[in-house]
């Protein structure tokens, strides 16, 4: 609804404050009104108009990441009420990187990318500096790696289950054909092509493949549902909704069809291949283990892709283990709460917005049942880091990128007590002082060695800093991470020269259960400041629980997948002893009849069942070892030679399969000899 922006009006700095509402907003917020357009509502306690309203679905130009609302790029100073002339400076420094331009175009985004690039050389000289060029709609630069390799793994581990499925079928169909000889005899030696016969097996293997198509596209329709509903621990919103439109439906369609076609062609290439005469009198060769046929090797196969899963799935899940119980360096995780407020939208100046900001918290810290309270502008483990160069003082005179990369995290005093981190030397910060700072173990040892820390300095982006502390090692940004250098520098002084666009949280470290405290804390801060926004109200031990989010998906991920693997494997290696079982009935009876007995036709069976096992066992375990090497990097606490997965593993599916075997073997040592002899 409504005209969007105008650039006769709204490109003039503080012509038309304006705004573009998301149609989640509009219904949410403003309960679907049809007369929003033209009204003025507040956004940052300032009067705007609503120039438009965008289509269900449209949430920006980037995928995953969301926009509530669009603002013309006048109002850039409502934006950044605390620095308004600082975010003007931004248009005129080549140094700042912070805009997307986007535009329609009508040239191949090769020359788009070619006339960027030369205007990029034209306007920053022989400085290393280009353009990035891309179509919109794509995942953001900063995390579309990381996401990449992700469903690259998600992608590769459900092809594998796929192809477990496939070959348990394609054996199916060969022990039919092989079951369907005298039919496919009678029909050729009456006439039909080979070629006809080719095309009716291809037709039922496709179909079967039709049938089961649509069974998973419901189960993945489920599967989105779940997945739109993930909340990352993140400061900015993500959106993880998986839209299933036609074009995944016809990749379902397309994947059924090839994979009925090429699981299919080789059943129904040898069942179309009968010789006649033994065929028309039922005396075709008998299934033997001891030649290595077809359907045994794709047995062998489907142990093999089996216990890679399940390798998989015991890395994933024994890390996931080891990441729940990791030391996150916070002893009083389980007793904090938090809430998130923004000082800036209220307005004031930098020195009244950091003494609103003093206050807010000292109301907080009155609260009845609350140990200490702090505040903090990123809480750990969120993802997100701020980070910068720090260079010691015996580096003065370097250039500032032999400094060592450190994240920052802006807090007030207190902050250490509140979050259960110790200070192991020297002591907290001072709220008053600009120029103090504390750094953990990992900074000091990067930075000064086996030196003593306490009362040296540091350079960050030209300003001195005095070191006046050294707090323990805490997690930064992933529960799995090795330990990170940090920086914490005085927020209230940030304040004054730093946008804080994502606000600031209160670490509140309480008596007794954190859920209860957030309404009273959240009353304490509204206390004499109703309009102050507060949102993301949680608790750390929650936060944390979000933190769990890629190790949680990884080990469902193959830990699903690889019960399905045994599950489909284990069915694989009954399916094809148990055929071969029912073929071999005439040879067991003449065994038995011969004196054989019965516990040694159940030890024959089982030899040549588990054989099979033991085979794709030693190929998949040597998979399983190459995996574990290229997955070492997403891995915590789980090393190169796990026991539980190279040993428990094979063992495991060893077991399985030697009872998916002893169920066929103890139906043939039952056989009456007499019945098996004359069966035939």
């Amino acid at each position: 609804m409504g005209g969007g922006f105008d650039a006769r009006i709204d490109d003039k700095l503080g012509a038309a404050p304006a705004v573009v509402l998301g149609h989640a907003l509009w219904r949410s917020r403003f309960h679907g009104d049809q007369s929003i357009v033209g009204r003025t509502i507040e956004l940052n306690k300032k009067q705007v108009r609503v120039a438009g309203v965008a289509g269900p679905g449209f949430q920006g130009t980037e995928l995953a990441f969301v926009s509530d609302f669009w603002l013309p790029m006048s109002m850039i100073r409502e934006v950044e009420p605390l620095d308004p002339e600082g975010a003007l400076r931004r248009f005129s420094s080549r140094d700042s990187q912070w805009l997307f331009a986007i535009a329609r175009r009508n040239e191949p985004i090769d020359a788009v990318r070619a006339e960027a690039s030369s205007i990029a050389k034209r306007n920053n000289g022989t400085r290393d500096f280009n353009y990035a060029i891309e179509t919109a709609g794509r995942l953001n630069p900063s995390v579309r790696e990381a996401a990449s390799v992700f469903f690259a793994l998600v992608f590769g581990v459900c092809g594998l289950v796929l192809l477990l499925a496939c070959a348990n079928v394609a054996n199916l169909l060969l022990a039919r054909g092989e079951a369907r000889q005298k039919e496919i005899a009678t029909r050729l030696a009456i006439g039909a092509g080979r070629g006809r016969l080719v095309r009716q097996l291809l037709t039922e293997s496709v179909l079967l493949a039709l049938l089961g198509g649509p069974a998973g596209l419901l189960l993945a329709v489920a599967a989105a549902e779940k997945i739109g509903a993930i909340r990352m621990p993140m400061d900015v919103p993500i959106d993880l909704t998986i839209a299933l439109d036609w074009r995944v439906a016809a990749f379902c369609l397309a994947l059924c069809v090839v994979t009925g076609l090429l699981f299919g062609i080789v059943p129904a290439l040898r069942a179309s291949r009968a010789d006649l005469v033994p065929a028309l009198k039922q005396d075709g060769h008998l299934s033997s283990f001891h030649r290595f046929g077809l359907r045994n090797g794709l047995v062998v196969a489907q142990v093999a892709v089996s216990l890679l899963l399940l390798i998989g799935s015991a890395l994933f899940l024994r890390s996931m283990a080891a990441t729940q119980n990791a030391d996150s360096g916070y002893a009083h995780r389980g007793q904090i709460a938090m809430m998130a407020f923004d000082p800036v939208l209220q307005g004031l100046p930098p020195d009244q917005t950091a003494a609103m900001t003093r206050a807010a918290l000292e109301r907080v810290r009155t609260v009845r049942g609350l140990r200490s309270a702090a505040l903090s502008d990123i809480v750990p483990l969120s993802i997100g880091a701020n980070s910068n160069r720090v260079l010691p003082d015996h580096k003065f005179g370097a250039d500032a990128s032999e400094g060592v990369r450190a994240n920052f995290m802006k807090t007030s005093s207190g902050y250490f007590d509140a979050i259960g981190l110790a200070i192991l030397d020297g002591t907290d910060f001072r709220d008053s002082r600009e120029d103090e700072i504390v750094i953990n173990e990992v900074l000091a040892e990067k930075a000064f060695g086996r030196e003593r820390a306490v009362g040296r300095r540091v350079r960050i982006s030209g300003k001195d800093h005095l070191v006046v502390g050294v707090a323990g090692n805490g997690k930064s940004r992933y529960l799995n991470e090795e330990p990170q250098a940090i920086a914490y520098t005085p927020v209230y002084a940030e304040m004054k020269t730093d946008r804080m666009l994502l606000g600031v949280t209160v670490i509140a470290h309480v008596a007794g259960d954190p859920n209860r405290m957030i309404t009273p804390i959240r009353e304490a801060l509204r206390r004499g400041e109703a309009s102050l926004p507060v949102f993301d109200e949680r608790t750390f031990e929650g936060h944390m629980d979000k933190a769990m989010f890629f190790p949680r998906v990884a080990g469902a991920l193959f830990g699903i997948c690889g019960l399905f693997g045994l599950i489909i494997a284990s069915i694989g290696v009954y399916g094809v002893i148990s055929y071969s079982v029912s073929r071999r009935g005439r040879e067991i009876g003449i065994r038995l009849a011969l004196g054989a007995r019965r516990g040694q036709v159940v030890q024959m069976v089982l030899r040549e069942g588990l054989a099979l096992a033991l085979i794709g066992s030693a190929i998949g375990l040597a998979g399983g070892i190459g995996f574990g090497k290229l997955a070492g990097t997403l891995l915590y606490g789980v090393g190169s030679a796990d026991p539980v997965a190279y040993f428990g593993v094979p063992v495991l599916l060893l077991v399985v399969a030697a009872i998916a075997t002893l169920v066929p073997a103890s139906r043939a040592a039952r056989v009456d000899p007499n019945t098996a002899l004359r069966c035939e």
